[in-house]
């Protein structure tokens, strides 16, 4: 699901903005590795639209599926925009604006949300979320240290993150809330982790 127009911008080769995540195997399961590192370069039509960044390999998890990706970060003025690929297919992306050191949540998971959510000081948010339709919605930032490996259950090479918990309420009854979690190492979002079994890591 693609998030709503009035924040992803369109160009004649791919959309950037924000996506909510699919299935990084969903054709010829036979074929894909898991474990093969993608690493590619930042798409010309991004260079060309003056967006700047890099891209380094990653792992998604999305229930009990695994899979080595490419996580792709690029800015340009104050956007900030995560793109994960496997075979150069966007599988997964968010949108921050980022200013004067300031991280504020505009869209993730295929939500947007309105205003954009500031997850540089704890506090409390009050919105509205649009995921398919626009509801009001509340919510609370909360930021802690954590010590996070850079190798899979290796405590030894590990790095110090802050740790972004932003929990969004819906103000009806019964619907869903949700828990979006972000580590932050030298300004980039390393590691988040959106519900239960949605997570993405760079730190191995």
């Amino acid at each position: 699901m693609r998030c709503a127009a009035e924040v992803v911008l369109v160009s004649s080769a791919l959309i950037i903005g924000c996506s909510k995540s699919s299935s990084p195997i969903t054709r010829n399961t036979d074929q894909l590795s898991p474990q093969a590192e993608l690493v590619m370069p930042v798409p010309e039509e991004l260079t060309k639209q003056g967006w700047k960044g890099k891209s380094q390999p990653c792992e998604i998890q999305l229930g009990n599926v695994r899979a080595s990706v490419a996580q792709i970060s690029i800015q340009k003025d104050d956007k900030y925009i995560i793109q994960v690929r496997r075979y150069n297919e966007v599988i997964d992306s968010e949108e921050y604006l980022l200013k004067d050191s300031a991280l504020k949540l505009v869209c993730a998971n295929g939500e947007v949300f309105d205003p954009p959510v500031d997850l540089s000081t704890s506090g409390n948010w009050k919105g509205s979320s649009v995921f398919g339709i626009k509801r009001p919605a509340t919510g609370a930032v909360r930021i802690t240290s954590e010590t996070v490996p850079t190798k899979a259950n290796d405590k030894k090479h590990s790095i110090e993150c802050q740790k972004i918990e932003f929990q969004r309420v819906f103000d009806q009854p019964g619907k869903p809330n949700i828990s979006f979690r972000f580590w932050i190492h030298n300004g980039e979002v390393v590691k988040r982790e959106f519900g239960k079994n949605n997570l993405r890591s760079t730190t191995g």
